[in-house]
């Protein structure tokens, strides 16, 4: 009984990975992005990014400082999850379609 439970368990987290690639536009998705990788990704020049969308309420509550296992020391340079800076954007847009 417990082999065919964990194969079961097994079966569930192989679908639930297959699901989450096949709906992933690309590898990307699964890696965190610096500002510059950001704006490129946004096709925005770095210097709009910072302009318009660096240090907004939005962009600010998305924004990671990674931890250095070994030293405990976090990274001075900001990274996003794709997903989290993707829903950013769509308010700071829709903030902008209000004004």
């Amino acid at each position: 009984m417990e082999a065919t439970f964990a194969q079961h368990i097994d079966d569930i987290a192989r679908q639930e990975i297959k699901h989450a690639i096949d709906n992933s536009s690309t590898i990307n998705d699964y890696f965190l992005l610096d500002r510059y990788t950001a704006a490129k990704k946004l096709s925005m020049k770095d210097g709009y990014f910072y302009k318009y969308i660096y240090g907004t309420p939005e962009e600010r509550s998305v924004r990671r400082y990674p931890v250095d296992p070994r030293t405990g020391k976090a990274s001075d340079k900001p990274y996003y999850r794709p997903e989290e800076l993707k829903r950013a954007i769509g308010m700071i847009s829709r903030r902008w379609e209000m004004k």
